[in-house]
């Protein structure tokens, strides 16, 4: 009680990007390019622009921006108010502000009910009532809501009757009458029917108390694709930092680790690793617990784990990498490890978890990438990571599937760190090779290529690009673009000019590269592949900022010879982060871009541009998640998946077959392998390859027609998950034998 909260506006009356949302405010002011009294030799932006004039350091005037500069505005109405009538209550200050509030222009979120008017509060005063009333629950809209459920509207109306509305919207045009009735204390007031809803709405109650009248709001969000027992709150630690919010990612890993025909969840966090069924229950003998408190926080987008039998025993294992810490260090009771390794039952690998070479290292920014280093048929891990607590990323470690190293590598430069860890055969020679992409110091961008063993390749390392105050941004990945059977690197970097550069394996520049993003000092956050065009070649998906403008945000689609797509680029006012997803959302036949904001925003837009229609999905707190893709119930159709700082782990129904065909990109990695590999997202077995030899041909065709005959020894037939065999299930097995190629 007391307490006025304020959102900001910009000139365009709609709200700033730094600026808080939701339910607990109450109204908005401006807040953008403020003039203001200075305080004496400060500058808080220290460029010496803001003050009035510019450029004058002993100016006592200066503009800024903030919710700080907004709230003076409701502190200077109040005051008006409370000066002209002194016994105001608190309550009847802030509803006669609200009252007379003006028309806001922000429809994508809710910043209170509209623009603080001076004069037209000085006139609420003769109408609004003090008389006890609220909306206790829902209190807002962070928290979505499954619509297979009526929602209770719960709260207080002390008056002489009330009646309580919900209108589509933040801010509705047209009202419908929910309930109405007496005096209610504390108790349920009316109930919503959720069943035809979807987005945000917004509810209404009006209290009449003799001839003045008391308004309380709140917000809600109706989610009709939740999954039945999601979202799961996993639990998390924020910092604030200034004005960042530090965290950690909880990039999802889905993968099948069972062989039941679901694909389990698995995510890491600053402090645990969890594995999750698809009904959102945790799995037995997870999470793992490296720290009790975390001891680093980021905003940044970290890897999930990788998921894959790699001893070859019919099971599956999952590993993941770390940074080492000392018992109690930040107040942790526990040592964190950087390289980790358990059974799909929670129990560590023999020789696992592990501490990096010599002394305690980072190893958290870089997933294990786990491949067939000497052709055995089993799986090694090998790992990027430093040495000692610093940044660079110059060492590479391989250990077997019983924790035994194989090797470590460290390049000759200590600056040197790796940006990228892949395997595949880059030169078409027949044999796949540790490929990493790494920065040198501040000069130049590099190429190794290392054998099974760890020893460079002759030829490599090669420079692919000298830089000018530029950094490499996001994750590179490798791509056969030309479809020649070797395959090429696509790198973006962020300096004066952003581009997406692309190179053979040998160093050269691809044709058509490099792809100028954006215009002067634009940030790239995470790149990848897809066709979303349906022209049967690749486009180029790139989330990135939009400078000058402060607070403006991007998604562009290039095709591979730069051009940009019709509808692209795509306008945000929120940071998009972590890597996308490319998945056909609404089985439609096109493939869509999907991503997350950072206001915990998960947006789908199709090959045009255009949202699609449901979204965006909305999640509680900010997220740097990304996107990942699965089928975690096995019913045959894709579910969405992402999760915000915190640890709140959400799963949206598709209404799309999942087969792989329609997901070019659905995991930050490629593949739960983390191979980095563009082609590898058909990694592991299809639902057509029925021996498990990664092609469809007589012998997995064979299979299938005795299945079809016989329905009901092979359930896995049933490609398209209706319960039975059927003439579908035939087509598509047919269409990829005779194609020659694995789905």
């Amino acid at each position: 009680r007391g307490v006025l909260t304020v959102a900001a506006l910009g000139p365009d009356l709609k709200r700033a990007s730094f600026s808080n949302f939701g339910s607990l405010v109450d109204f908005s002011a401006p807040g953008v390019d403020i003039l203001s009294l200075r305080a004496m030799g400060t500058d808080m932006y220290n460029d010496g622009a803001h003050f009035v004039p510019p450029g004058d350091t002993g100016a006592k005037y200066y503009r800024s921006d903030g919710t700080s500069m907004a709230c003076p505005f409701a502190s200077g109405v109040s005051a008006l108010l409370l000066g002209q009538y002194p016994s105001l209550s608190e309550t009847t200050v802030r509803r006669a502000l609200a009252a007379s509030a003006s028309e806001t222009q922000t429809t994508d979120s809710y910043i209170g009910a509209g623009i603080l008017d001076a004069e037209d509060a000085l006139g609420a005063v003769e109408y609004v009532s003090d008389v006890n009333a609220g909306i206790f629950q829902p209190e807002d809209d962070s928290e979505p809501i499954a619509t297979d459920q009526n929602l209770p509207i719960f709260g207080t109306a002390d008056g002489d009757s009330y009646t309580l509305e919900v209108g589509e919207g933040y801010y509705p045009s047209v009202w419908s009458t929910i309930s109405q009735g007496g005096s209610v204390t504390d108790g349920l007031l009316g109930q919503v029917d959720l069943s035809d809803k979807q987005g945000p709405y917004h509810v209404r109650l009006s209290v009449n108390d003799g001839t003045r009248t008391a308004i309380e709001h709140t917000v809600f969000w109706a989610e009709p694709d939740l999954h039945p027992g999601w979202p799961v709150r996993l639990g998390g630690n924020v910092f604030r930092l200034g004005g960042f919010i530090l965290g950690a990612s909880f990039n999802a890993t889905p993968a099948d680790a069972d062989g039941d025909g679901s694909d389990e969840i698995f995510l890491c966090s600053i402090g645990h690793t969890f594995g999750l069924r698809g009904d959102g229950t945790i799995l037995p003998g997870w999470p793992t617990v490296q720290l009790e408190y975390p001891a680093f926080a980021s905003n940044a987008s970290f890897p999930g784990p990788a998921v894959a039998d790699v001893d070859n025993d019919g099971n599956t294992e999952i590993l993941w990498t770390l940074r080492d810490y000392w018992p109690d260090y930040y107040g942790s009771p526990s040592t964190v490890w950087s390289f980790n390794a358990k059974s799909f039952d929670g129990s560590c690998l023999s020789g696992f978890p592990k501490q990096a070479i010599e002394t305690p290292s980072n190893a958290h920014e870089l997933p294990f990438v786990l491949a067939d280093l000497d052709g055995n048929g089993t799986l090694e891990a090998v790992a990027a990571h430093t040495k000692g607590n610093t940044a660079d990323y110059y060492r590479i470690s391989a250990f077997d599937h019983s924790g035994v190293k194989l090797f470590t590598r460290d390049f000759a430069d200590s600056t040197e760190s790796v940006r990228l860890l892949s395997f595949g055969d880059i030169d078409a020679d027949g044999q796949k090779e540790i490929v990493a992409v790494s920065k040198l110091g501040y000069a130049s961008i590099r190429l190794h290529v290392l054998d099974g063993s760890g020893i460079e390749e002759a030829g490599y390392p090669v420079t692919l690009r000298n830089l000018y105050n530029e950094d490499i941004s996001a994750p590179p990945f490798l791509v056969d673009l030309d479809r020649d059977g070797d395959l090429e690197v696509v790198i973006g970097t962020t300096g004066y000019q952003s581009y997406i550069h692309c190179y053979h394996h040998n160093g050269s520049s691809y044709p058509g590269f490099p792809i100028a993003i954006g215009n002067y000092d634009t940030q790239i956050f995470g790149y990848c592949l897809g066709d979303i065009n349906g022209d049967g070649q690749p486009e180029i998906i790139v989330l990135a900022n939009h400078r000058p403008v402060a607070g403006l945000y991007r998604v562009y689609v290039k095709s591979l010879n730069g051009t940009t797509l019709p509808g692209w680029p795509l306008d945000l006012q929120q940071w998009p982060n972590g890597t996308p997803a490319i998945v056909d959302v609404d089985n439609d036949g096109r493939q869509d871009v999907c991503f997350t904001a950072f206001d915990g925003s998960v947006y789908a837009c199709s090959g045009d541009g255009e949202l699609v229609p449901g979204f965006p999905k909305k999640m509680s707190f900010a997220s740097t998640s990304g996107v990942s893709i699965g089928d975690i119930d096995g019913d045959g159709l894709f579910e969405l998946i992402a999760a915000t700082m915190v640890g709140t782990v959400y799963v949206w129904d598709l209404p799309t077959l999942a087969y792989r065909e329609n997901s070019d990109w659905p995991m930050r990695s490629v593949n739960p392998r983390n191979t980095n590999v563009f082609e590898d997202r058909l990694l592991g077995r299809s639902d057509c390859d029925l021996t498990g030899d990664h092609t469809v041909d007589w012998a997995d065709f064979s299979l299938f027609a005795l299945s079809w005959l016989h329905t009901g020894d092979r359930l896995d037939t049933d490609f398209s998950r209706n319960g039975i065999v059927q003439f579908d299930d035939f087509t598509r097995c047919a269409k990829y034998w005779l194609e020659g190629k694995t789905p």
